[in-house]
């Protein structure tokens, strides 16, 4: 059994942590800002609701989420 973030990083095998801070929305044309500013407050979570980030390879899916 894995607990915290830090222990899920490690086991998944992902070779470094990114956060939406580092995210470039200046570089990502396809990604609907607006949208993304919204679910960055998270307000989606406390409302249980599901998200599902859809788009090309190397758009930004994985590291927006």
């Amino acid at each position: 059994m894995v607990s915290g973030r830090r222990g899920l990083v490690v086991v998944g095998l992902f070779p470094y942590q990114k956060s939406l801070d580092e995210f470039d929305l200046s570089s990502a044309t396809s990604v609907n800002k607006p949208l993304l500013l919204e679910l960055m407050r998270g307000d989606y979570l406390d409302g249980r609701e599901n998200i599902l980030p859809v788009g090309g390879s190397g758009s930004g899916k994985t590291h927006e989420i």
